[in-house]
């Protein structure tokens, strides 16, 4: 990651560089050719260095192109709150569920109750245009179910429902969450349907116990105010009230790989 980001400072700093260079070439170039005549030379060393900096660009593309999708998504893992409050007051999952449900239906979506994704039950579906909402609930979430639901609602709505394009949000509702469980709720799912179209699947866990509400909070999407709205009941921006002040552990192991 240190390397990465050493060559990254190199490649910016050159980059900068060059542009610079190009810029006051174009700018003196009339005055330089009136001083020394052909000018050819001076304009195929600008050239080769131009030349060697896209080399240079393309070098740290293809060796850390995947590095720096990863850096910067753990970047902002590391910089979210570990966890936001709702300010729903149910503490029963029927309940919780049932009013999230009335203000899908209130603001125009359109829902359907105890439903089956790819053979694995669900309490709740949503959609209205490009957005997409589904809900499942048990009394202790854990890893598997997180990774079980997301490969199904994805299936759900990419094979089933041959949606191209649209944002996605996955709620689950439980009494408590497991650890490894909490790991997975700052993560977010692309699935690209054609070149310039793609579904975004993002995760959300709603633990009643503690009223917490974790998921990706610093990423601004319609599934982000989806979240906001519908499972946390606030208003977007979200208040400093609705900020868990805490990080997760493994944020915490995470920012050890950026230093």
């Amino acid at each position: 990651m240190k390397k990465q980001q050493r060559f990254k400072k190199i490649r910016n700093a050159f980059v900068i560089l060059t542009a610079a260079l190009v810029l006051i070439y174009i700018g003196i170039e009339p005055y330089f050719q009136k001083r020394v005549g052909n000018t050819t030379v001076y304009e195929l060393i600008l050239f080769a260095v131009c030349l060697a900096v896209l080399v240079l660009v393309f070098v740290y593309n293809s060796k850390y192109g995947k590095l720096e999708e990863r850096y910067e998504d753990l970047r902002l893992k590391c910089e979210d709150a570990g966890y936001y409050f709702t300010s729903r007051e149910e503490k029963d999952i029927p309940s919780f569920l049932g009013t999230v449900e009335a203000d899908l239906r209130y603001m125009g979506y359109k829902t359907e109750k105890d439903i089956t994704v790819s053979d694995l039950p669900a309490e709740l579906s949503a959609y209205k245009k490009n957005e997409f909402f589904y809900a499942v609930s048990t009394d202790r979430l854990e890893r598997s179910d997180i990774i079980a639901y997301v490969d199904a609602v994805m299936n759900d709505v990419t094979v089933v429902n041959l949606k191209r394009k649209g944002e996605c949000v996955i709620l689950f509702v439980c009494n408590e969450g497991d650890g490894e469980a909490l790991k997975l709720s700052k993560d977010i799912y692309r699935v690209s349907t054609s070149r310039n179209s793609r579904v975004v699947f993002t995760p959300a866990i709603a633990e009643l116990e503690t009223g917490r509400v974790y998921f990706p909070g610093n990423r601004i999407s319609r599934a982000q105010k989806m979240i906001v709205n519908f499972v946390m009941n606030c208003d977007f921006p979200i208040k400093e009230e609705y900020i868990g002040k805490e990080k997760l552990s493994f944020q915490l192991e995470a920012e050890k790989e950026l230093i």
